[in-house]
């Protein structure tokens, strides 16, 4: 464990949790670059999922000539819909969450002295928007 997160701990107080809302509030209002990874990287495999099971009903669709599991249009708006989740809510966060912070973007700003990448408040309100946009409450 490094010197910072021993004093964060025992600032905190070892033992004590904090609340579920105050948890997910730092999460949402964060400009840590790593964490900004790992919100769009997550927010991606979500949208992996979900391409995953617009798939499934179209090969369902096609497994035999006679079987009706969605009618011809919802097949149609299935086949784009699918394409455009793969590219646009799976592909792009993932690509951004690896580049911003996950894995390869990680030890540069910290290795070079600096705690945050150049600007990583650019990148909050792009993951807030690519969540609460593509919600189905929205």
């Amino acid at each position: 464990m490094s010197v910072l997160a021993d004093t964060m701990a025992s600032r905190r107080g070892a033992g004590t949790r904090r609340p579920l809302l105050a948890v997910l509030h730092d999460w949402v209002v964060t400009v840590d670059h790593k964490r900004l990874g790992v919100m769009y990287v997550i927010s991606g495999l979500v949208f992996l999922v979900v391409a995953g099971l617009e798939a499934s009903a179209m090969r369902l669709q096609l497994a035999s000539s006679g079987l009706h599991v969605v009618p011809p249009r919802t097949f149609n708006q299935l086949f784009t819909m699918h394409g455009t989740t793969m590219v646009f809510l799976v592909g792009i966060p993932i690509v951004f969450g690896f580049e911003r912070g996950c894995t390869a973007g990680a030890p540069l700003p910290t290795s070079v002295g600096s705690p945050t990448r150049r600007s990583p408040g650019e990148h909050s309100p792009r993951v807030t928007a690519l969540i609460t946009g593509t919600s189905p409450f929205s």
